[in-house]
């Protein structure tokens, strides 16, 4: 009773360290997106850090990669309360966002922003994709740590059951158990984001991030990715208008000239 009460302390140890292995991808399976660090403007007045619009701009070479990020994020940003719209649909065909040195055109994003309503723009950047190897050495236990081992090939001699053999001997079951080595390339995208003030050009706040690819779809991971910033624009007090998101559901307009029953 003793052996296999202790066999059974093995299996939960083994369950035990493989839960610990996996606790620090928890988080990542919750959200694929993880901030690297930030900067926030100290010197913004209450006024600059209430958003009443945000025109989000989404800087790749991929069109589609392009809109998917400004039509998910934007309507992400606004079912949460933030008035916000794609870029795409407020910029002329064939105007680049971006300079021949590589900076923002800031003149071409600002009307857009006029055009849009929007108080502040969201730049997103992409930096490229880095690849991250997971090196895993394995584990094993034994040879045959409990019915084997110090007490000779087994207490009852050599047989299939007690001694060598599948079940209580050297075997893939009690004789000695391994977990092989193995080795995991995951892909992380790198972005940037800056949020502007749309009057002025004044940067009120920039953040890294960085993206697991390929554990969810894209339109899943870029929603993910958007609920993201809404935390961290809202962690770090930037305002958002008081009004009702279009998505609540508003109260029954009654007829005036008709009393409602008790």
């Amino acid at each position: 009773m003793k052996k296999l009460y202790r066999g059974l302390l093995l299996v939960l140890s083994i369950a035990g360290l493989l839960a610990l292995n996996g606790c620090t991808a928890v988080q990542e399976q919750v959200n694929p997106t993880q901030m690297n660090s930030q900067w926030l403007n100290q010197s913004v007045t209450f006024d600059q850090k209430t958003i009443t619009g945000i025109l989000v701009v989404a800087v790749s070479s991929d069109p589609t990669t392009q809109r998917l990020y400004e039509d998910i994020t934007s309507t992400t940003f606004t079912l949460n309360g933030i008035p916000s719209e794609p870029a795409y649909k407020y910029l002329n065909p064939g105007s680049g966002v971006l300079l021949q040195n590589g900076g923002l055109n800031l003149p071409i994003l600002r009307q857009a922003a006029k055009n849009a309503k929007a108080s502040d723009i969201l730049v997103i950047t992409f930096n490229g994709v880095k690849n991250q190897t997971v090196y895993n050495p394995g584990v094993t236990w034994g040879p045959d740590p409990f019915w084997g081992g110090p007490f000779g090939p087994g207490p009852f001699g050599p047989g299939p059951f007690m001694g060598p053999g599948p079940f209580m001997g050297p075997g893939p079951m009690w004789g000695g158990w391994a977990i092989p080595p193995s080795v995991t390339t995951n892909q992380y995208l790198v972005s940037n984001i800056q949020l502007l003030l749309a009057k002025d050009y004044q940067t009120l706040w920039t953040a890294s991030f960085t993206t697991l690819l390929e554990q969810f779809s894209n339109e899943k991971t870029i929603e993910l990715y958007s609920q993201l910033l809404v935390q961290k624009l809202l962690s770090n007090g930037f305002m958002i208008p008081l009004q009702t998101p279009s998505y609540q559901i508003k109260a029954p307009v009654l007829n005036p000239g008709v009393t409602p029953a008790p």
